[in-house]
């Protein structure tokens, strides 16, 4: 036999999973200029207006590509999620979505939007993500104030509760620092509790992801002591960073998978997420009030054309591994939650006889079909699960099909 006890204590100790904890399955960035106390409802009044005009049963979901199966089922489902909690994840943006403005017209509108958010959580009315995007960090004292007059309007925060502050246009692990300092200050300004400031890295442009040759993001992320939660990849800067006509740029241009797939491999074991982009074409109709049957028919075409095109994109960044988007307009929480629940509910079945399968057989390698799997496919299969779960798609009688506990789908140790 071979002598293991001196090896065992050279090995360094295992680096364990994140526990897993909910995260959103999308982010609505808005003008913080437009928000309101009550904004999640009033997207949500008309994702729902929407969801009525143009997907007006199961059946229309099929414009949409989902599957007539379950169609009926995700409908139930889209409606009853837009009735209870229409956002979960809220940005309040003072940069792009804000725009250049006079310094003391962003002083107004920061101090506003705090105190908006403050008679949000005192009303219960805030999703359950919230938070800002400031100004980046080549405009610091912009920035800085915006931070200060938001978090002194809004005060403390409700117990248990965190902020997410998205920087933009990162490049380098200085300025990422500086910006964790910057956090660290307002937390002690403001009386707030440490860490509930949490961070958010954008990824805009490659020298946030490979700089002098090699993949910097990790060290960004280190660079942020703990605080950095996402990272948000902004499609359309990346493009145009690297040249791409404008034309040609979206969500899924190749140049776009390559950032968001080495960015998703720098992030691996983290436990921070990485959000795709937007898709920019909105579901607008172009009659606001069509005055004949053909006008109304071109609404049709015109809304479910752009809400068959947001699925679309948003199945293939799930098939790509990321779970969080970036939704722009509010017709678009129709398709993404449609897309999302869709996503689950028709591949439930396989998913479910797989996993039973290898419950059953003690964890051992199993065959459903043509389909092997073992511990490292058992995995990706309790994930899969786990997902469904925190984003409504799946319940808990979903869960009790394949022998497991909702308490056993959320651990991150489960089969190793």
């Amino acid at each position: 036999m071979i002598a293991v006890d001196d090896l065992l204590s050279k090995l360094p100790a295992p680096s364990l999973p994140k526990p897993r904890g909910r995260a959103p399955i999308h982010v609505v960035y808005g003008g913080a200029h437009l928000f309101r106390k009550d904004l999640a409802q009033r997207l949500g009044a008309r994702a729902r207006e929407v969801l009525d005009t143009y997907v007006e049963d199961g059946r229309a979901l099929a414009a949409l590509g989902v599957a007539a199966a379950s169609a009926d089922d995700v409908w139930a489902r889209v409606a009853d999620k837009l009735a209870k909690e229409p956002v979960e994840d809220l940005r309040i943006d003072f940069e792009d979505g804000f725009g250049v403005r006079a310094d003391d017209e962003e002083d107004h509108h920061a101090r506003a939007a705090g105190a908006a958010l403050r008679a949000s959580f005192a009303e219960g009315l805030t999703p359950p993500f919230v938070g800002l995007r400031v100004k980046a960090m080549d405009r610091l004292p912009r920035a800085a104030r915006t931070l200060s007059l938001f978090l002194e309007a809004l005060g403390p925060l409700p117990a248990g509760r965190s902020l997410l502050v998205t920087l933009p246009k990162v490049e380098d692990a200085a300025s990422v620092g500086v910006f964790a300092e910057l956090l660290s200050r307002a937390e002690r300004a403001f009386g707030l509790p440490d860490r509930s400031l949490a961070a958010e890295l954008m990824v805009e442009h490659p020298r946030a992801l490979i700089s002098d040759g090699r993949l910097q993001l990790a060290d960004l992320v280190r660079a942020l002591e703990g605080r950095c939660v996402a990272a948000h990849f902004g499609s359309y800067d990346w493009s145009s960073s690297l040249g791409i006509a404008a034309l040609d740029q979206h969500v899924h241009h190749p140049a776009c998978d390559v950032g968001k797939l080495l960015a998703l491999v720098s992030l691996s074991g983290s436990g921070v997420r990485l959000a795709d982009g937007a898709t920019t074409t909105l579901p607008i109709a172009p009659h606001k009030a069509p005055a004949s049957e053909a006008e109304r028919a071109e609404n049709r075409r015109v809304v479910r054309g752009a809400l068959a095109r947001h699925c679309a994109d948003i199945r293939r960044s799930l098939s790509l591994g990321l779970y969080q988007g970036w939704d722009l307009h509010p017709a678009q929480l129709v398709s993404r939650y449609a897309a999302v629940f869709a996503f689950y509910r028709e591949t439930l079945p396989t998913a479910s006889a797989r996993l039973a399968a290898f419950v059953t057989g003690a964890a051992q390698a199993s065959r459903v079909g043509t389909a092997f799997d073992d511990a490292a496919t058992a995995r990706g299969l309790v994930g899969f699960f786990a997902r469904g779960l925190a984003s409504g798609a799946l319940d808990a009688g979903d869960v009790a099909a394949t022998g497991l506990t909702v308490e056993q789908i959320q651990q991150p140790t489960l089969f190793g």
